[in-house]
Parts: structure tokens; sequence; C-alpha cells
């Protein structure tokens, strides 16, 4: 099956003959508190200097980074985007056999397989919304394994891996020789809901890589900025030799430094989410054919009992969302819904009354 992403709303397009503004898109994890003012700013202003080439060694980003997390600008490597970090990552840890626990991203797999390691996929039970069991996976966490590849909160499921787990499997991890990849791609969302990253961890295991991403949170997907952060020296080193030059346009360079510094931002998207998510699930709760999950992201995980496929339903009245039966480890009946603006949340559950 091919693993196409959520978002492709070009595709749905051509194929279902609407224009891309009469679709509402719940199938991208995207801030829709929008885009912050600073960037936009920041965006302009540097327009004219697209005549010069990046800064190849990213210093004024590297240290806006480490001023946002508190760290030395010597452990940040940036990215272009999520998935070109999460790459680079796998193949700096130049690994053999790579544990991941699914279902979680799909591009994981790939990521994997580009380098030439052996993907082992650790699966979440589904009688409890896939959520993460930590038993389970130290117990797979064996002296053959030299990478883990761990989203958190998880896409698609949305749940959260608390941190004192993190820390056990990280001690696991060292006694085996192993690393522990930790994709925090939509952490900030879950911090507005009392999540703690792992990032304070970074100056006590060297073991550990993180990768953010810059524009799900910014909603910029267009842009394409993202970053790994990590102390491990060899690891850093690899990833210089091994990455192409310029990671980082100029405007998204520019764009990412302003935005670290917008705290009138991070406030309205804690507003937006400690609302709408809670009410989206509870609306969601209400019909009998959906299961929705308890989220740390800016989404909802949902299993579907209906009859028909929900996405196919959806999509004719205009509304995307996301079909997990593509994710490895997860089977028929599962969508990823994104919580979006109220109007556009009140809109889906309107839709789903007058079908239910």
């Amino acid at each position: 099956m091919i693993k196409e992403h959520g978002g492709n709303i070009y595709k749905i397009s051509r194929e279902r003959g609407y224009s891309i503004d009469q679709i509402i898109d719940f199938s991208a994890n995207i801030n829709p508190v929008g885009i912050p003012e600073s960037g936009r700013m920041a965006i302009v202003s540097a327009i004219d200097s697209l005549v010069n080439y990046p800064d190849p060694d990213y210093i004024d980003f590297k240290e806006a980074v480490a001023k946002h997390h508190d760290l030395s600008p010597a452990y940040v490597f940036p990215g272009n985007g999520a998935i070109d970090s999460l790459y680079s990552a796998v193949m700096a840890a130049n690994p053999k056999r790579v544990l991941v626990s699914v279902p979680s991203f799909v591009e994981y797999e790939k990521a994997i397989e580009k380098a030439g390691a052996q993907y082992t996929p650790v699966y979440r039970s589904e009688s409890e919304g896939y959520k993460f069991e930590i038993s389970t996976l130290l117990d797979a966490l064996e002296p053959s394994v030299d990478l883990v590849v761990i989203c958190n909160p998880n896409n698609p499921t949305g749940d959260l891996i608390n941190h004192s787990d993190i820390v056990r499997i990280l001690d696991k991890c060292k006694a085996v020789g192993a690393v522990l990849l930790l994709d925090e791609a939509f952490m900030e969302f879950a911090e507005h809901l009392g999540a703690v990253s792992a990032i304070e961890l970074i100056t006590k295991y060297e073991n550990l890589i993180i990768s953010r991403s810059l524009t799900k949170y910014y909603a910029v997907p267009g842009l394409r900025a993202g970053y790994l952060l990590t102390s491990n020296e060899q690891i850093l080193r690899r990833l210089g030799e091994q990455g192409e030059p310029w990671k980082l346009n100029t405007l998204a360079d520019e764009f990412s430094r302003a935005v670290l510094k917008d705290q009138a931002y991070v406030r309205a998207t804690q507003a937006w989410i400690e609302h709408e998510g809670v009410k989206l699930l509870g609306a969601l709760n209400q019909f009998n054919e959906i299961k929705a999950y308890e989220s740390y992201g800016n989404y909802i995980f949902i299993k579907w009992s209906g009859e028909g496929e929900l996405r196919e339903i959806l999509l004719n009245r205009g509304i995307a969302i996301r079909t997990c039966n593509n994710y490895d480890g997860i089977g028929r009946g599962y969508y990823r819904i994104a919580v979006k603006d109220e109007c556009s949340n009140n809109k889906l559950i309107e839709v789903l009354k007058e079908l239910l």
C-alpha cells in the first residue's frame, strides 16, 4: 500500500473537481491560529536578502533555537522540515537494526530502509486505542538494536509517553548501546496540555536525538523548517559531513528566528487548543458510530464503526480527513481528524449529524 500523507488537497481537488477553497482539510495537522504576524513581517523584510546565499553555518538560527530551549547552539542542527531532519538523523546514527513503536508516522520505515537498516516494528495493542506500552518496547530492546524511533505525542494516536518512561527507555538504550530518536513534532501542542519535553535530557544523555518541526505549530508547512537536537558529538559530526549545504532557505531562517520569540502567538495557540480540542473530542463522542480518543496533539484519533468508508462519505461533502489504514499496525476503520478553527469544527459536526 502506498503510504501517503494527509494534507494533499491538490490531489483531492483534481480527483473530485473541487476548487482548493471548497475543501475543509482536517487531514493535515496545522495550527489554525494561522501564520504568526511576526513571521510574515520577517519574510517580507528578508526578500531583498534573497540575492545572497544563506549563511551555511546558520549561526543566528542555531543561537535562536538554543536560546528558545536553553541549550548550547552546538547541539542544534537545522533541517528542511521535520522529514528531512528525520532522514538525516537516521543516516547519521548509522544503524543496523531499528526498533519503531507503531502505529506511527509513515516516514520512519522509509528513512530506515534508505539508510540500509533493518526495520523492526514493535506493535501496540488495539484494545486500548494503540496506546504506548513501555514493557513491550523494553522487552524488544535487545543488544542487537542500535536505534529506537518513537513519536511523542504519537502520530496518529495522540497519546503521550510520560517523562519518567522516556528516561527508562534512554537508560535501557544506554545499557544495550542504542540511540533514541525522539520525534517531538507535536510537542508544543502537548506542552499546552501539561506535557514535558525530553529536551531537558539532551545534556544528560548523549544517546538522545530529538527532532522538532517549526511548520506545524507555526502553520507554514509550505515553508519547510525544522531542526535536530543532540549532544552526541559523533552524530553531530556525521550530520555536518553527510548533509547538503543550505538546509534552510533565507525566508525559512528569518521566519523561524522571528516566531521563536513570539509569546503572543503561543498564548493564542494555548487558548485555542485548550478550548477547541476538548470541545471537538466531546462532540465526536456523541455519535454511537464514533469512538474518539483523548489526544495531546492538535488532532484526534477515532474508530469508526458505521457503514462505509468515513473518509469517502465526508469527501462527498467537501471535508477531508486522514484515513489510517496505511499505517503499519492499524486495521481498517481508524481515522485522524485535525482540530481546526471553531467554524470548521462546527461544520464537521453539523455534517456528521446530518449523515448519522
